[in-house]
């Protein structure tokens, strides 16, 4: 806690809002977005990449958190202030730093891609400043952020490394099926903690999410691999462009329009974000596919 106040003893309204705009590069949204773009526009196996780095690492990443159920810096030390604006995305438990997971995540996953190194800087500053604005803002620890950091990198570094391997047709059914697995357990565990009383509904509905999402990907990578085989090159930039902003609006569509039928409650949360997830790996490819050989 002493280096948080140290940190909140030099804060300024610049490094505020710098940090305040730094931290959201590892919000869920634009994660997503770059892996939609990858996938439907520019190079399919890289996204599959990051989609795996990404949602296996925050699996782990809420399976923690609900196992140690840490409570904020600002719950645990009232003298720590968290800078404006910065709690509105700081929900659940404080270890490990989610933000930290999801930052690290794409960022590791487009450096251990690529050979430039520009590009190997500009990640690893990302990677830097996502983290240390959760300390600046108040909203993390030091273990936190480092604990979080420690395991992507180390699923995202063995992901890229085994990748090939993985991505073998005789591996197709068992890698969805370990996702799902994987899935499944975190949301069964969840449910077994809440009926313990050891945490509240709202911690577990994090779960579902990150569940429901992990289980759409596994099933949309077992029918795209197996059934549709996308290919996401197209020489005409508009309509890449136009694919991806369809795709983005199929996804937030589906959304709201399930959050406004099925409401808030843990099966609908697990099915909407299935649902997300499976449009954007395996239905809308599919459509795409199937328009473009109609025209």
């Amino acid at each position: 806690m002493s280096f948080l106040t140290m940190l909140q003893e030099i804060r300024t309204p610049f490094w505020n809002q710098f940090f305040l705009f730094c931290t959201n590069f590892g919000q869920e949204l634009f994660c997503l977005a770059v892996l939609c773009g990858l996938f439907w526009c520019v190079d399919k196996k890289l996204a599959y990449k990051l989609g795996f780095a990404f949602f296996v690492s925050g699996l782990f990443v809420q399976l923690l958190k609900i196992s140690f159920r840490t409570p904020r810096p600002w719950v645990r030390d009232e003298s720590i202030v968290p800078v404006n604006g910065a709690k509105q995305h700081a929900t659940g438990y404080s270890f490990p730093s989610g933000h930290t997971q999801i930052s690290t995540a794409l960022f590791s996953t487009l450096l251990f891609h690529t050979k430039r190194k520009a590009l190997v800087v500009l990640c690893s500053v990302m990677i830097f400043l996502v983290g240390f604005s959760r300390l600046y803002l108040g909203v993390h620890t030091p273990l936190d952020v480092i604990v979080s950091f420690l395991l992507t990198i180390t699923i995202s570094a063995g992901i890229a490394f085994f990748f090939e391997r993985l991505y073998a047709e005789k591996h197709i059914f068992v890698v969805s099926f370990g996702m799902c697995l994987l899935s499944v357990i975190l949301a069964g565990y969840s449910v077994f903690l809440l009926k313990q009383g050891l945490i509240k509904e709202n911690y577990v509905t994090d779960c579902f999410k990150a569940a429901g999402a992990g289980i759409g990907f596994g099933i949309g990578y077992y029918l795209e691999r197996t059934h549709i085989h996308f290919n996401e090159k197209c020489k005409n930039r508009f309509l890449q462009v136009v694919k991806f902003v369809v795709g983005l609006v199929g996804v937030f569509g589906i959304k709201t329009l399930l959050t406004l039928t099925l409401g808030r409650s843990l099966p609908a949360d697990l099915f909407r974000y299935c649902l997300m997830s499976l449009w954007a790996i395996a239905l809308y490819p599919a459509l795409i596919k199937k328009i473009s050989k109609q025209t």
